[in-house]
């Protein structure tokens, strides 16, 4: 299996009124093809920031990222942008759908951002939606949908551009205990379907224990499980 991800001696400070705080330190990762893995810790210590190093949405204070033997550390905000797109399909705990465009609009934007045809990018959306059980809200708005609702097409969204890897951050963190199972059911099976990398930062042990490799962010160390 071929390494879709690399993380090497990564180290990540703020400042806070003049006060510099260690977030993460000497972080290394490597993760493959097809793999799952889990993130888990307590509140604050440091969890989706790991996940926003990796898609691109933080730079790291000292180290490096590889993405499919790219370094992201080195890449601007255009080329960053372009390898999300591309490699990167993220999974937000609050959805964040644009409140303006339907459901349809907001799953294929990914698709016409890459430059795929209207036509296509509609016909894919359309596929997707169907797979995942949400077809029949495509023309709602976010606002007219369930929580569950919005975790699915926000999962549509993640994978329309068929991406290498899938960054989740508590996916199922804002659901009831009802969807938080078929949310769960639903994301493994689609990586797997589609021999795609997850890593999965959560609080949820039963939703942990469903990958293949688990680690605990602890003392701003990461640590195998």
């Amino acid at each position: 299996m071929s390494e879709v991800l690399k993380i090497e001696n990564l180290t990540k400070h703020y400042i806070n009124n003049q006060e510099e705080i260690e977030v993460l330190n000497n972080i290394n990762l490597s993760v493959y093809e097809s793999e799952t893995i889990s993130i888990q810790g307590i509140s604050g210590v440091g969890k989706t920031t790991l996940l926003n190093l990796i898609g691109g949405f933080d730079s790291p204070t000292d180290g490096k990222i590889y993405i499919d033997n790219e370094d992201i550390t080195v890449m601007n905000e255009t080329e960053l942008a372009h390898l999300r797109n591309r490699k990167i399909g993220y999974i937000f705990q609050s959805f964040y759908l644009l409140e303006e465009l339907n459901i349809l609009e907001n799953i294929i934007l990914p698709a016409l951002k890459l430059g795929t045809s209207k036509t296509e990018a509609i016909e894919r959306g359309y596929q997707i939606s169907k797979f995942i059980g949400i077809e029949k809200r495509l023309k709602h708005y976010p606002s007219e949908i369930s929580g569950g609702e919005k975790q699915r097409a926000a999962i549509a969204r993640a994978i329309i551009n068929n991406p290498k890897i899938i960054c989740a951050d508590e996916p199922t963190g804002n659901l009831d205990s009802k969807h938080k199972g078929i949310i769960s059911d639903l994301l493994f099976s689609i990586v797997e379907n589609n021999k795609q990398t997850l890593i999965l930062v959560t609080h949820e042990e039963d939703l942990a224990k469903k990958c293949k490799a688990r680690y605990l962010i602890e003392n701003c160390s990461l640590i195998k499980n």
